[in-house]
């Protein structure tokens, strides 16, 4: 199977995130964590967040725009690897087989490893 085949979904006119995936098992039907409770999304916005054109007024914009991540103008694949906080049971065994080919296939050159669930440290 080739990355294409498993990326599913790629999109490269939105303007942010380009390629969704949701990897986990145990709960195929579910929505995705990460939707729920953000950690993955947390930390794509401090990576790539950028403050939307078409916010009301150019002064709201520049407001925003103070919030800005760290590259602004890149765009985002993501992969839920989640399905209930409780295990990280989308990751695959193989994350060079299993992972990494979808999002290189879809443009990615970088990627962010930033998995957590809810679990006390």
């Amino acid at each position: 199977v080739s990355a294409s085949d498993e990326a599913g979904c790629k999109n490269e006119d939105h303007r942010k995130v380009i390629m969704y995936r949701y990897l986990p098992v145990t709960d195929p039907s579910s929505n995705g964590y990460d939707a729920m409770f953000g950690h993955g999304t947390h930390v794509a916005g401090s990576v790539a967040g950028s403050a939307s054109p078409s916010v009301s007024t150019s002064a709201e914009y520049a407001y925003a725009s103070e919030y800005d991540g760290a590259a602004p103008n890149a765009k985002l694949t993501f992969d839920d690897i989640s399905s209930d906080g409780e295990q990280l049971d989308g990751i695959p065994g193989d994350l060079n087989q299993g992972l990494f080919p979808a999002s290189y296939w879809a443009g990615a050159r970088t990627h962010s490893n930033s998995w957590g669930d809810d679990r006390p440290r």
